[in-house]
Protein backbone atom coordinates (compact mmCIF):
# COMPACT_ATOMS: atom_id res chain seq x y z
CA UNK A 1 0.00 0.00 0.00
CA UNK A 2 3.00 2.42 0.88
CA UNK A 3 4.57 1.65 -2.68
CA UNK A 4 1.34 2.16 -4.43
CA UNK A 5 0.45 5.69 -2.17
CA UNK A 6 4.04 6.59 -3.21
CA UNK A 7 3.44 6.06 -6.97
CA UNK A 8 0.40 7.66 -7.09
CA UNK A 9 2.05 11.10 -5.36
CA UNK A 10 1.91 13.68 -7.94
CA UNK A 11 1.86 17.10 -8.14
CA UNK A 12 -0.62 19.29 -10.97
CA UNK A 13 1.47 21.78 -12.48
CA UNK A 14 0.46 25.00 -13.95
CA UNK A 15 -0.69 25.32 -17.42
CA UNK A 16 1.02 27.07 -19.70
CA UNK A 17 -1.79 29.14 -21.33
CA UNK A 18 -3.43 29.82 -17.89
CA UNK A 19 -3.25 31.76 -14.52
CA UNK A 20 -3.49 30.32 -11.22
CA UNK A 21 -7.03 30.16 -10.38
CA UNK A 22 -8.60 28.60 -7.09
CA UNK A 23 -8.92 24.87 -7.98
CA UNK A 24 -5.77 25.05 -8.95
CA UNK A 25 -4.49 26.34 -5.28
CA UNK A 26 -6.56 23.74 -3.70
CA UNK A 27 -4.90 21.27 -5.70
CA UNK A 28 -1.43 22.58 -4.57
CA UNK A 29 -2.60 22.53 -0.63
CA UNK A 30 -4.04 19.00 -0.93
CA UNK A 31 -0.83 18.33 -2.49
CA UNK A 32 0.74 19.81 0.57
CA UNK A 33 -1.22 17.89 3.11
CA UNK A 34 -0.69 14.34 1.12
CA UNK A 35 3.10 15.36 1.62
CA UNK A 36 3.15 15.92 5.20
CA UNK A 37 1.66 12.56 5.85
CA UNK A 38 4.11 10.85 3.64
CA UNK A 39 6.49 12.63 6.10
CA UNK A 40 4.95 11.29 8.85
CA UNK A 41 4.45 7.98 7.27
CA UNK A 42 8.08 7.79 6.74
CA UNK A 43 9.27 9.11 10.49
CA UNK A 44 7.23 6.39 11.87
CA UNK A 45 8.68 3.56 9.78
CA UNK A 46 12.13 4.91 10.19
CA UNK A 47 11.57 4.76 14.09
CA UNK A 48 10.16 1.47 13.69
CA UNK A 49 13.26 0.32 11.97
CA UNK A 50 15.61 1.47 14.60
CA UNK A 51 13.39 -0.09 17.33
CA UNK A 52 14.07 -3.33 15.10
CA UNK A 53 17.59 -2.79 14.93
CA UNK A 54 17.66 -2.33 18.69
CA UNK A 55 15.71 -5.29 19.18
CA UNK A 56 18.28 -7.78 16.82
CA UNK A 57 21.10 -6.11 18.53
CA UNK A 58 19.68 -7.30 21.83
CA UNK A 59 18.80 -10.86 20.08
CA UNK A 60 22.80 -11.47 18.57
CA UNK A 61 23.64 -10.41 22.45
CA UNK A 62 21.54 -13.31 23.57
CA UNK A 63 22.68 -15.50 20.86
CA UNK A 64 26.21 -15.10 22.29
CA UNK A 65 25.54 -15.74 25.46
CA UNK A 66 24.15 -19.29 24.47
CA UNK A 67 27.22 -20.24 22.80
CA UNK A 68 28.94 -19.39 26.19
CA UNK A 69 26.83 -21.35 27.44
CA UNK A 70 27.14 -24.34 25.20
CA UNK A 71 30.68 -24.17 25.67
CA UNK A 72 30.32 -24.98 29.37
CA UNK A 73 27.95 -27.65 28.35
CA UNK A 74 30.47 -29.18 25.84
CA UNK A 75 33.71 -28.63 28.89
CA UNK A 76 30.99 -30.18 31.30
CA UNK A 77 30.44 -33.22 29.15
CA UNK A 78 34.45 -33.94 28.84
CA UNK A 79 34.64 -33.62 33.19
CA UNK A 80 32.29 -35.81 33.24
CA UNK A 81 33.63 -38.65 30.68
CA UNK A 82 37.12 -38.28 32.49
CA UNK A 83 35.06 -38.95 35.68
CA UNK A 84 33.64 -41.89 34.20
CA UNK A 85 37.06 -43.06 32.78
CA UNK A 86 38.27 -42.39 36.53
CA UNK A 87 35.55 -44.49 38.20
CA UNK A 88 35.72 -47.44 35.94
CA UNK A 89 39.66 -48.00 37.27
CA UNK A 90 38.70 -47.39 40.63
CA UNK A 91 34.89 -48.57 41.04
CA UNK A 92 35.07 -50.28 44.21
CA UNK A 93 35.51 -46.77 45.99
CA UNK A 94 32.62 -45.21 47.18
CA UNK A 95 33.63 -41.52 47.08
CA UNK A 96 33.92 -42.24 42.79
CA UNK A 97 30.35 -43.50 43.05
CA UNK A 98 29.36 -40.42 44.93
CA UNK A 99 31.10 -37.98 42.62
CA UNK A 100 29.65 -40.07 39.55
CA UNK A 101 25.62 -39.60 40.76
CA UNK A 102 26.74 -36.05 41.02
CA UNK A 103 28.30 -35.33 37.52
CA UNK A 104 25.26 -37.79 36.09
CA UNK A 105 22.75 -35.77 37.77
CA UNK A 106 24.72 -32.43 36.71
CA UNK A 107 24.66 -33.92 33.18
CA UNK A 108 20.58 -33.94 33.24
CA UNK A 109 20.53 -30.90 34.32
CA UNK A 110 22.96 -29.47 31.60
CA UNK A 111 21.01 -31.66 28.95
CA UNK A 112 17.77 -29.75 29.90
CA UNK A 113 19.11 -26.01 29.83
CA UNK A 114 21.03 -27.44 26.46
CA UNK A 115 17.23 -28.31 25.16
CA UNK A 116 15.86 -25.51 26.32
CA UNK A 117 18.71 -23.16 24.95
CA UNK A 118 18.53 -24.87 21.88
CA UNK A 119 14.75 -24.20 21.60
CA UNK A 120 15.66 -20.30 22.55
CA UNK A 121 18.05 -20.06 19.66
CA UNK A 122 15.86 -21.21 17.00
CA UNK A 123 13.41 -18.57 18.31
CA UNK A 124 15.84 -16.08 18.55
CA UNK A 125 16.70 -16.95 14.80
CA UNK A 126 13.38 -17.58 13.04
CA UNK A 127 12.94 -13.00 15.01
CA UNK A 128 15.99 -12.13 13.43
CA UNK A 129 15.53 -13.46 9.66
CA UNK A 130 11.69 -11.56 10.26
CA UNK A 131 13.40 -8.75 11.09
CA UNK A 132 15.94 -8.68 8.37
CA UNK A 133 13.20 -8.86 6.06
CA UNK A 134 10.99 -6.22 7.86
CA UNK A 135 14.63 -3.94 7.50
CA UNK A 136 15.09 -4.65 3.90
CA UNK A 137 11.39 -3.44 3.01
CA UNK A 138 11.80 -0.66 5.70
CA UNK A 139 14.90 0.67 3.37
CA UNK A 140 13.27 -0.39 0.10
CA UNK A 141 10.67 2.13 1.29
CA UNK A 142 12.47 5.13 2.17
CA UNK A 143 14.82 4.82 -0.83
CA UNK A 144 11.64 5.74 -3.20
CA UNK A 145 10.62 8.03 -0.70
CA UNK A 146 14.09 10.03 -1.64
CA UNK A 147 13.27 9.76 -5.09
CA UNK A 148 9.84 10.73 -4.73
CA UNK A 149 11.21 13.88 -2.93
CA UNK A 150 13.91 14.30 -6.14
CA UNK A 151 11.13 14.16 -8.02
CA UNK A 152 8.83 16.69 -5.65
CA UNK A 153 11.94 19.28 -6.06
CA UNK A 154 12.40 19.12 -9.87
CA UNK A 155 8.60 19.96 -10.19
CA UNK A 156 8.98 22.47 -7.92
CA UNK A 157 11.96 23.60 -10.37
CA UNK A 158 9.54 23.23 -13.31
CA UNK A 159 6.78 25.94 -11.50
CA UNK A 160 9.64 28.17 -10.97
CA UNK A 161 10.33 28.37 -14.44
CA UNK A 162 6.46 28.98 -15.00
CA UNK A 163 6.69 31.81 -12.80
CA UNK A 164 9.39 32.96 -14.44
CA UNK A 165 7.67 32.53 -17.80
CA UNK A 166 4.30 34.52 -16.31
CA UNK A 167 6.23 37.26 -14.91
CA UNK A 168 7.99 37.99 -18.12
CA UNK A 169 4.76 38.17 -19.84
CA UNK A 170 3.70 40.67 -16.78
CA UNK A 171 6.67 42.41 -17.89
CA UNK A 172 5.62 42.89 -21.22
CA UNK A 173 1.94 44.20 -20.63
CA UNK A 174 3.42 46.60 -18.02
CA UNK A 175 5.81 47.76 -20.70
CA UNK A 176 3.42 48.55 -22.83
CA UNK A 177 0.91 49.99 -20.58
CA UNK A 178 3.30 52.30 -19.10
CA UNK A 179 4.27 53.48 -23.10
CA UNK A 180 0.04 54.10 -23.38
CA UNK A 181 0.09 55.74 -20.29
CA UNK A 182 2.89 58.16 -20.67
CA UNK A 183 0.86 59.01 -24.45
CA UNK A 184 -2.13 59.45 -22.59
CA UNK A 185 -0.94 61.52 -19.29
CA UNK A 186 0.73 63.62 -21.68
CA UNK A 187 -1.52 65.88 -21.90
CA UNK A 188 -3.13 68.55 -19.35
CA UNK A 189 -6.62 68.89 -18.07
CA UNK A 190 -7.33 72.41 -20.30
CA UNK A 191 -7.29 71.52 -24.19
CA UNK A 192 -8.39 73.54 -27.50
CA UNK A 193 -10.92 71.85 -29.48
CA UNK A 194 -8.82 71.30 -32.37
CA UNK A 195 -5.71 70.28 -30.59
CA UNK A 196 -7.66 67.47 -29.05
CA UNK A 197 -9.35 66.67 -32.40
CA UNK A 198 -6.05 66.30 -33.97
CA UNK A 199 -4.58 64.10 -31.20
CA UNK A 200 -7.94 62.39 -31.04
CA UNK A 201 -7.83 61.74 -34.47
CA UNK A 202 -3.69 60.78 -34.53
CA UNK A 203 -4.26 58.31 -31.88
CA UNK A 204 -7.47 56.62 -33.56
CA UNK A 205 -5.19 56.20 -36.68
CA UNK A 206 -1.95 54.86 -34.66
CA UNK A 207 -4.60 52.40 -32.77
CA UNK A 208 -5.77 51.31 -36.30
CA UNK A 209 -2.46 50.62 -37.65
CA UNK A 210 -0.83 48.93 -34.58
CA UNK A 211 -4.28 46.42 -35.12
CA UNK A 212 -3.65 45.89 -38.53
CA UNK A 213 0.55 45.30 -38.07
CA UNK A 214 -0.53 42.85 -35.40
CA UNK A 215 -3.39 41.28 -37.44
CA UNK A 216 -0.69 41.04 -39.93
CA UNK A 217 1.68 39.33 -37.84
CA UNK A 218 -0.68 36.95 -36.99
CA UNK A 219 -0.84 35.73 -40.89
CA UNK A 220 2.70 35.98 -41.23
CA UNK A 221 3.03 33.60 -37.83
CA UNK A 222 0.51 31.34 -38.59
CA UNK A 223 2.00 31.19 -42.41
CA UNK A 224 5.32 30.34 -40.86
CA UNK A 225 3.93 27.81 -38.62
CA UNK A 226 2.80 26.11 -41.52
CA UNK A 227 5.59 26.07 -43.64
CA UNK A 228 7.67 24.90 -40.37
CA UNK A 229 5.34 22.15 -40.20
CA UNK A 230 5.35 21.13 -43.90
CA UNK A 231 8.92 21.44 -43.58
CA UNK A 232 8.92 18.73 -40.83
CA UNK A 233 6.59 16.24 -42.23
CA UNK A 234 8.73 16.16 -45.79
CA UNK A 235 11.79 15.54 -43.91
CA UNK A 236 11.20 13.24 -40.91
CA UNK A 237 14.96 12.52 -40.19
CA UNK A 238 17.30 14.91 -39.04
CA UNK A 239 20.08 13.98 -41.61
CA UNK A 240 17.06 15.52 -44.19
CA UNK A 241 16.75 18.68 -42.38
CA UNK A 242 20.22 19.16 -42.29
CA UNK A 243 20.74 19.14 -45.56
CA UNK A 244 18.19 21.70 -46.17
CA UNK A 245 20.78 24.26 -44.34
CA UNK A 246 23.81 23.41 -46.63
CA UNK A 247 24.26 25.59 -49.98
CA UNK A 248 24.80 22.59 -52.12
CA UNK A 249 22.30 19.49 -52.83
CA UNK A 250 23.60 15.51 -53.38
CA UNK A 251 22.92 14.33 -56.38
CA UNK A 252 20.72 11.64 -55.33
CA UNK A 253 18.23 13.89 -54.41
CA UNK A 254 15.40 14.30 -57.28
CA UNK A 255 14.73 18.02 -59.09
CA UNK A 256 11.19 18.09 -57.68
CA UNK A 257 12.03 17.65 -54.18
CA UNK A 258 14.46 19.93 -54.66
CA UNK A 259 12.39 22.92 -56.42
CA UNK A 260 9.70 22.49 -53.35
CA UNK A 261 12.11 22.91 -50.87
CA UNK A 262 13.90 25.98 -52.56
CA UNK A 263 10.32 27.46 -52.55
CA UNK A 264 9.49 26.44 -49.25
CA UNK A 265 12.93 28.09 -47.99
CA UNK A 266 12.27 31.50 -50.30
CA UNK A 267 8.65 31.84 -48.93
CA UNK A 268 10.03 31.42 -45.11
CA UNK A 269 12.33 34.44 -45.78
CA UNK A 270 10.22 36.52 -47.42
CA UNK A 271 8.00 35.75 -44.47
CA UNK A 272 10.27 36.73 -42.12
CA UNK A 273 11.57 39.84 -43.88
CA UNK A 274 8.06 40.97 -44.24
CA UNK A 275 7.57 40.50 -40.79
CA UNK A 276 10.86 42.11 -39.59
CA UNK A 277 9.17 45.38 -41.48
CA UNK A 278 6.49 45.40 -39.63
CA UNK A 279 7.88 45.76 -36.44
CA UNK A 280 9.86 48.48 -37.58
CA UNK A 281 6.92 49.61 -39.28
CA UNK A 282 5.36 49.73 -35.69
CA UNK A 283 8.51 51.38 -34.01
CA UNK A 284 8.32 53.96 -36.46
CA UNK A 285 4.74 54.94 -35.85
CA UNK A 286 5.45 54.90 -32.01
CA UNK A 287 8.40 57.66 -32.61
CA UNK A 288 6.50 59.41 -34.75
CA UNK A 289 3.37 59.54 -33.08
CA UNK A 290 5.87 60.87 -29.62
CA UNK A 291 7.50 63.31 -31.90
CA UNK A 292 3.85 64.79 -33.38
CA UNK A 293 2.52 65.23 -29.55
CA UNK A 294 5.18 66.45 -27.75
CA UNK A 295 5.68 69.39 -29.91
CA UNK A 296 2.14 70.61 -29.61
CA UNK A 297 1.70 70.12 -26.46
CA UNK A 298 4.92 72.15 -25.99
CA UNK A 299 3.45 74.81 -28.55
CA UNK A 300 -0.34 75.23 -27.16
CA UNK A 301 -0.57 73.94 -23.93
CA UNK A 302 2.43 76.01 -22.44
CA UNK A 303 0.71 79.66 -23.54
CA UNK A 304 -2.39 78.64 -21.48
CA UNK A 305 -0.35 78.93 -18.51
CA UNK A 306 0.79 82.61 -18.77
CA UNK A 307 -2.38 84.08 -19.15
CA UNK A 308 -3.86 83.32 -22.91
CA UNK A 309 -6.86 81.40 -21.82
CA UNK A 310 -10.29 81.68 -24.09
CA UNK A 311 -13.29 79.88 -22.01
CA UNK A 312 -15.14 79.72 -25.62
CA UNK A 313 -12.41 78.10 -27.45
CA UNK A 314 -11.50 75.62 -24.72
CA UNK A 315 -13.09 72.27 -22.92
CA UNK A 316 -12.39 70.04 -20.25
CA UNK A 317 -11.59 66.73 -21.27
CA UNK A 318 -11.88 63.78 -18.50
CA UNK A 319 -9.56 60.54 -19.68
CA UNK A 320 -10.68 57.30 -19.45
CA UNK A 321 -9.12 54.89 -16.93
CA UNK A 322 -5.80 53.19 -18.91
CA UNK A 323 -7.44 49.97 -20.35
CA UNK A 324 -4.06 48.15 -19.33
CA UNK A 325 -3.76 49.01 -15.80
CA UNK A 326 -6.86 46.20 -14.74
CA UNK A 327 -5.06 43.54 -16.98
CA UNK A 328 -1.62 44.62 -15.22
CA UNK A 329 -2.95 44.75 -11.55
CA UNK A 330 -4.43 41.04 -12.22
CA UNK A 331 -1.37 39.63 -13.96
CA UNK A 332 0.94 41.07 -10.90
CA UNK A 333 -1.90 39.47 -8.39
CA UNK A 334 -2.03 36.48 -9.99
CA UNK A 335 2.02 36.42 -10.16
CA UNK A 336 2.51 37.16 -6.44
CA UNK A 337 0.20 34.66 -4.93
CA UNK A 338 1.77 31.95 -7.41
CA UNK A 339 4.95 32.59 -6.09
CA UNK A 340 3.81 32.83 -2.41
CA UNK A 341 2.43 29.49 -2.92
CA UNK A 342 5.21 27.36 -4.82
CA UNK A 343 7.87 29.06 -2.66
CA UNK A 344 5.82 28.25 0.60
CA UNK A 345 5.55 24.73 -0.34
CA UNK A 346 9.10 24.41 -1.16
CA UNK A 347 10.46 25.71 2.10
CA UNK A 348 7.80 23.50 3.74
CA UNK A 349 9.36 20.35 1.79
CA UNK A 350 12.70 21.12 2.81
CA UNK A 351 12.30 22.17 6.65
CA UNK A 352 10.22 18.72 7.20
CA UNK A 353 13.25 17.08 5.72
CA UNK A 354 16.02 18.73 7.36
CA UNK A 355 13.82 18.49 10.81
CA UNK A 356 13.70 14.77 10.64
CA UNK A 357 17.28 14.12 9.35
CA UNK A 358 18.50 16.50 11.86
CA UNK A 359 15.98 14.54 14.71
CA UNK A 360 17.22 11.36 13.03
CA UNK A 361 21.01 12.41 13.70
CA UNK A 362 20.87 13.50 16.95
CA UNK A 363 19.12 10.20 18.19
CA UNK A 364 21.44 7.89 16.61
CA UNK A 365 24.81 10.14 15.76
CA UNK A 366 26.36 9.82 11.97
CA UNK A 367 25.86 6.40 11.98
CA UNK A 368 22.01 7.44 10.72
Amino acid sequence: ALEEENLNLKLHPITKNGPLTFGKKCELEVENIRIKSKLFRMEKDHSELIILREETADLKQKVDNLKEHQKKVYELEAELEEERTRSVSSYDSSSHQKTLHRLERENQLLNAEKGEIQADLKSTLFEMSEKNQLIEKLEISLSKAEKMLQVIEEKSKLQESQIMRLERRSNLYRSLSESVENLENAATPIIAKDLQQQILQQMAQFKETFEQCDQQWKMHKSTIDDLVDKIKTSHASRSQIASLKRPCYEENDSPSKQGVVVQLREKLQQQESDLINKDAEIQDLKNQLKAMVSPLLLRYFIPLYKGDFQEENTQIVHFKQNPYDSLQKSKDLELTQLRKNSERLRQRCTVSIQLFFDQRKAQFGEEF
